[in-house]
C-alpha cells in the first residue's frame, strides 16, 4: 500500500480547522501522514494542531513564520515522505473515503494524477451543491492535452485548483508553488499535468469546498495582488501556446481563459468600488481581441456580459452591480 502525504496549510481558520482535520484523521485509507503547516496563524490554530499531534502519531506539525499559501505548501512538500501528495485547504473537508477512492482510480488506471469532483458547501445552511451536474457519475482517463482542456473548462470541477487532486510525488521534482503570489495554482497545476503521462478524472464529488467569507479568494477588497491572477494566466497561456501550438481547441480555450481572469479581477474592483483604469482598459482590449473565442466558449449569459464589457465598461458595471444585489439578497440566511 502506497503512502499518501496530506498537506494542510493553515492560517486564521480556527472555527473550520477541527472539521477539516477530523475528516482526514477518519480516512478509510490507513497509510497516510498528515502534515499540518501552521503558517504563523494569529488565532488558536497552532495550539489546535499541537493537540491533534499528541493524539495521532500520523500527524506532524510545522510552525513557521507567515509566508503565504505557496510557502506553506512548499514546506509541506519538502517534509513529506509519501509516494502520493494531496492538498487540503484548512477551511474545507473531505469524504471519509476520498484518499482511498483517488488512490484506487489512480492505480487501477496506471495514472500519475487523479481528480475528483467537488461539493460547494454552505456552513450556514449545511447545503451542498455539486460542482458538476451529471445524471450518472463517470470516470475519464485523459492524456495531457485532454486534461489541459478539461482544466480550462469552467463548467467542470477538474479546474486549476491544487486541491481535489492526488499527485504522484515525482510530479513535483521540478515544480514548486510561486511564493508571495495568490492564485498560485493557476501558475502551477498545468505544469503538473505536463509532467504527467496519464490523468484520471471522476465526476464523483469527494471534496467539500466551504464558503468562508474570510478566505483569500472569497474576499472582495481589492488588493494589487489580485493581478497575480492575470500574471499567472498570462504565464500559463504563453508556455502552453509555445508547447501545444498545433492544438487549435486548446489555443482557443487558453485565449478564453485569459479573458475570464482579466474580467474576474475587474469584478473584484467593482465589488470593492476601487478602480484601476489601466487594468480595465487592458481587459477591454483583451476581450475585443479574443471576442471570437469568447463567442465559441462562453454560455449565452457570459457572451452578453463580455459583449457588454467590450462596448462599455460603464454599462457592464451597471449590470454587474445589479447582479451583486441579487446575490446579496440570496445570501441572507433563512430563519
Amino acid at each position: 500500500m502506497k503512502k499518501v502525504s496530506i498537506i494542510i496549510p493553515i492560517y486564521n481558520v480556527e472555527k473550520y480547522l477541527t472539521k477539516c482535520v477530523e475528516s482526514v484523521i477518519n480516512q478509510t485509507y490507513s497509510n497516510i501522514e498528515i502534515i499540518l503547516v501552521d503558517d504563523g496563524s494569529p488565532d488558536k490554530c497552532g495550539q489546535i494542531c499541537d493537540e491533534y499531534a499528541k493524539k495521532d502519531k500520523r500527524i506532524q506539525v510545522i510552525h513557521k513564520k507567515n509566508g503565504g499559501l505557496s510557502d506553506a505548501r512548499n514546506k509541506g512538500i519538502e517534509k513529506s515522505t509519501g509516494d502520493y501528495l494531496f492538498f487540503l485547504d484548512s477551511d474545507d473537508f473531505i469524504e471519509k473515503d476520498t484518499i482511498e477512492f483517488l488512490t484506487k482510480i489512480l492505480e487501477e488506471n496506471n495514472a500519475d494524477l487523479s481528480v475528483c469532483s467537488v461539493y460547494n458547501y454552505n456552513p450556514l445552511t449545511n447545503e451542498k451543491k455539486r460542482d458538476e451536474d451529471v445524471s450518472k457519475d463517470y470516470i475519464k482517463v485523459l492524456n495531457v492535452e485532454e486534461a489541459l482542456l478539461l482544466m480550462l473548462d469552467t463548467t467542470k470541477a477538474f479546474s486549476w485548483r491544487a486541491w481535489n487532486k492526488l499527485y504522484k510525488k515525482e510530479l513535483f521534482n521540478n515544480v514548486r508553488y510561486p511564493i508571495g503570489k495568490i492564485y498560485e495554482d493557476v501558475g502551477t497545476t498545468y505544469r503538473l499535468i505536463l509532467n504527467s503521462k496519464k490523468i484520471v478524472y471522476s465526476s464523483n464529488p469527494k471534496y467539500y469546498y466551504v464558503y468562508n467569507d474570510c478566505s483569500i479568494t472569497k474576499t472582495y477588497h481589492f488588493d494589487i495582488k489580485e493581478c497575480n491572477r492575470i500574471e499567472m494566466a498570462e504565464q500559463m497561456c504563453t508556455e502552453l501556446e509555445l508547447r501545444k501550438h498545433n492544438n487549435k481547441d486548446l489555443l482557443n480555450k487558453l485565449k478564453y481563459f485569459k479573458c475570464t481572469q482579466y474580467v474576474s479581477v475587474v469584478n473584484v474592483m467593482i465589488r470593492s468600488e476601487i478602480y484601476d483604469y489601466y487594468i480595465i482598459k487592458s481587459s477591454k482590449k483583451i476581450i475585443r481581441k479574443n471576442i471570437t473565442q469568447i463567442l465559441k466558449n462562453a454560455n449565452n449569459q457570459k457572451k452578453m456580459q463580455y459583449i457588454c464589457f467590450a462596448l462599455s465598461f460603464k454599462l457592464y458595471s451597471h449590470f454587474f452591480n445589479k447582479n451583486i444585489m441579487k446575490e446579496k439578497t440570496n445570501e441572507i440566511p433563512k430563519n
